[in-house]
Formats: structure tokens, sequence, C-alpha cells
């Protein structure tokens, strides 16, 4: 597969099959000379569903992601702003947002792998993405590329079961 960046195109996404009952998308990237590259949903799904499942893990270990030194720097950062309440309550109880925060991830990233309650995961990793970047941004501006990302793939795997819901049936023509 060629690194999309050096292609000028558009991503789109487009069905598989023509049988609508079985609507697959699949991102396909058209290069200008016409070639396609395929990447199928489902393997992003499993890819961040892997992704969301190690960093929900990685919250309860300290030595990989320490969730109170991130929260006290959100909180210093966030003095005198109208985020400073919630970032404070948020630095004073960082084991409680990081069991909330662990199991939400695992969560989604056990929906992404089954490919099981995917509306809801990807709605709630947009809202909790939107509020990580909301709270974390002042202290990591980083945040916004690594959490651009993520709120892609969501609104991604959000649309596609939208439209797969929303999909009717073809006529079985006998």
């Amino acid at each position: 597969m060629r690194a999309p960046g050096i292609f000028q195109g558009v991503l789109q996404a487009v069905p598989t099959t023509p049988d609508l009952a079985a609507l697959d998308y699949t991102l396909q990237y058209k290069d200008k000379t016409g070639g396609d590259e395929m990447m199928s949903m489902s393997i992003v799904k499993k890819i961040f569903g892997t992704l969301y499942v190690m960093a929900g893990i990685a919250k309860a270990f300290p030595q990989l992601e320490d969730v109170g030194e991130v929260l006290r720097r959100a909180a210093t950062a966030n003095q005198g702003t109208i985020l400073s309440a919630v970032s404070d309550w948020f630095a004073g109880h960082p084991i409680i947002v990081s069991v909330i925060v662990g199991v939400a991830l695992v969560s989604s990233g056990i929906c992404y792998l089954t490919n099981r309650l995917l509306i809801p995961a990807a709605i709630g990793q947009i809202l909790m993405l939107g509020i990580f970047i909301t709270i974390l941004h002042r202290a990591y501006w980083q945040i916004f590329i690594v959490d651009a990302v993520f709120l892609l793939v969501a609104a991604l795997v959000l649309r596609e079961q939208l439209n797969s819901r929303n999909a009717v049936p073809s006529p079985v023509s006998g």
C-alpha cells in the first residue's frame, strides 16, 4: 500500500457490493492516475478497537500513562479560565477519572472489535474525545493531532452505521 500523502485524490466511502442488505463500506482512495487504494472499514475498526483496548488498559498503569500528572498539568494550564473548576475536580480525583475513562475505552474498543453496539460506541468516543480536547488542549497541544484521527474514525464508523441502518434492501428478483 502506497502512502496516501503522495497522491492528490479524494477519500470516499463506496459500497463493495450491490446488495444494499449486505452493504459493506470501504475507504477507497483514488490517486490521479486512476489507481485505487482500498482499506476496509472492518480493518480500521479492528485497528482502532485494539488501540482503544490498549489505551484503556494503560490507564491502570501509571508507568505507561500517569493520568494524575496529566490532569494536574491540565488544571494548572486551565487556571483562570472557564475550565478551571472542572479541571481542578478532575485533578483532585484521578483514580475515578482513570477508571471511568479506562472502562469507556476498553468497552468501545470491544464494540469496535466485535462489530456490536457501534452507534453508541462511536457517539461515546466522539463525546469523550471532545471532553479530552477541551480539558487538555492548553497543557498538551498535541492532543489536537492525535485525537483528530480518533475523532475521524469515530465519525466514519458512525456514518457507516447510520447509512447501513437507513439502507433499503433491494427486492429479490426471482
